[in-house]
């Protein structure tokens, strides 16, 4: 009898109900947050916005098979509730993606951060929702000098 195949990974629907969803594709690959346990621990899918100051910040986590995690995180300042917007970075070295152990950290690229676009932002309940896509770098990275993250879609509770 042969093993059962992977479960073919499948990013979740664009939804506008603060369900708690995350995902894109890294270089063409899907990346839907997973974290077998998060008890006190790492939490799969992260939200934060700061009504007054107006700074959005995200992050997405999962495991990976050899029990090593990779997140995917942005911020941008959502001024004016539904549109688009750049993402921000305190920083020159602001990091859009961690892979721990093994793997590469690439950062947001200066000149280009990334674009984010909220489609529901409901300050009532806390639900912020969109999409997003940015290129990330990192010219010491042997696996390659940059990831492509595409086809993002967020609904979150804050």
């Amino acid at each position: 009898m042969e093993p059962d195949p992977e479960p073919v990974v499948q990013l979740p629907e664009a939804t506008q109900e603060g369900k708690n969803t995350f995902g894109c594709y890294i270089n063409g690959e899907p990346f839907v947050p997973h974290v077998d346990f998060a008890f006190g621990g790492v939490a799969a899918v992260w939200a934060g916005f700061n009504e007054e100051t107006r700074l959005f910040r995200t992050q997405g986590t999962r495991e990976t098979k050899e029990d090593k995690f990779e997140d995917v995180r942005f911020r941008a300042y959502i001024t004016d509730g539904t549109g688009e917007y750049s993402m921000y970075s305190e920083t020159d070295t602001y990091d859009g993606y961690n892979g721990y152990g093994s793997m590469c950290t690439f950062y947001h690229d200066q000149s280009n951060f990334g674009n984010i676009n909220i489609t529901h932002l409901d300050e009532e309940l806390d639900i912020i929702s969109g999409t997003f896509e940015m290129t990330l770098i990192n010219s010491d990275c042997p696996t390659g000098t940059t990831l492509e993250i595409t086809d993002g879609r967020f609904d979150l509770r804050y």
